[in-house]
């Protein structure tokens, strides 16, 4: 397999990945309806930078490691579980309110560190995200294969999820949608809080 062949496998592999919904994707379209488009950016940022971590330890080597390590997915699936759980039950007691970048009752740096952590712990404790990543690698990854073309591996599947869930993140917050969503706006974020209490119990309990 050609060096550019392995370049295509992998960014057709990936956007396929990053499309199909998931945590990643209701919590970017939950911040997205809910904040302003700069703390929904952030939690794609957290995202991408999570996408990152994963990378790191599959490019070094360790990934088949962890996906051999069953007690300690065993541990991130369940605080991951958790964690979303708390996200989309959060989400369902939230009241109903769409982004402003005027009316902000919260401190923005503070929101800033939160939209970001979200979406960085969201992206990090789904074992599925890992384990999409390594499967993904071990397909391709051979020991004679050159840096170079790891690296640009590693930097496609950070551009593309950075460049999905940014451009979902720049359409659900541009005015005209905005002013579309006014009247459907809380039963979305109530739907993605919803999705990801499903993925929690999915995570928890099978």
């Amino acid at each position: 397999m050609s060096s550019l062949q392995v370049i295509l496998m992998i960014a057709g592999i990936h956007i396929l990945g990053a499309m199909s919904p998931g945590p990643d994707f209701a919590v970017v379209v939950k911040n997205s309806i809910r904040y302003t488009r700069q703390l929904s950016m952030m939690t794609v940022l957290g995202i991408a930078t999570g996408i990152t971590v994963h990378l790191s330890y599959t490019s070094l080597g360790f990934g088949l490691t962890l996906k051999h390590a069953q007690n300690i997915l065993q541990v991130v699936q369940y605080i991951g579980g958790v964690y979303m759980g708390y996200l989309g039950i959060k989400s369902l007691i939230a009241k109903s309110e769409i982004a402003s970048e005027e009316n902000s009752t919260l401190d923005k740096n503070i929101r800033k560190r939160s939209a970001f952590m979200q979406g960085l712990l969201c992206n990090l404790l789904n074992p599925k995200a890992a384990m999409f990543i390594i499967g993904s690698f071990s397909l391709v990854i051979r020991p004679q294969m050159p840096s170079w073309l790891l690296l640009v591996m590693c930097l496609e599947i950070i551009c593309i999820t950075f460049l999905w869930f940014g451009f979902l993140a720049f359409i659900l917050t541009h005015p005209p949608v905005i002013q579309a969503l006014k009247k459907s706006h809380g039963l979305i974020n109530k739907a993605m809080g919803l999705l990801l209490v499903i993925f929690s119990i999915k995570l928890l309990f099978f």
